[in-house]
């Protein structure tokens, strides 16, 4: 069985909920990958604002803190596809505290746009349950 492991981040929740247990899976000669923010290579389908097919090779895939609507649709085409999914939600991203950056970036009315106009997407209210 062959699983993927994609950690928010490498540091924290990142490492001590995802990386740190893919190691020892690993090391004990189980199939499993880590692949950090830089190297994701998640190829998905879109038409519009609409996932039509994800392409990974695996039988099993581990998120971590998924808040984009994308990557939201994504898990249910994998899972269509047979992929077993599993999202981790180390925390109640509706009880972020405004003084915590990651406020800014998830707060649903914080989304229109960011610094540089462009527009935000991610939003606590996309995470999967």
């Amino acid at each position: 069985m062959r699983v993927v492991v994609f950690p928010a981040d490498k540091l924290g929740c990142g490492y001590l909920r995802m990386i740190a247990p893919a190691e020892v899976l690993a090391s004990q000669g189980h199939d499993v990958r880590i692949i950090t923010a830089s190297d994701r290579r998640v190829t998905l389908h879109v038409e519009g604002d609409v996932v039509k097919d994800v392409q990974i090779d695996t039988d099993v895939v581990v998120f971590q803190r998924l808040t984009h609507p994308l990557m939201v649709q994504a898990v249910s085409v994998l899972r269509s596809k047979g992929v077993a999914v599993v999202v981790d939600v180390d925390d109640d991203l509706t009880a972020i505290h405004p003084s915590n950056p990651a406020w800014d970036g998830l707060h649903p009315n914080r989304i229109t746009r960011r610094k540089n106009n462009t527009p935000r997407t991610h939003s606590w209210r996309n995470s999967v349950p």
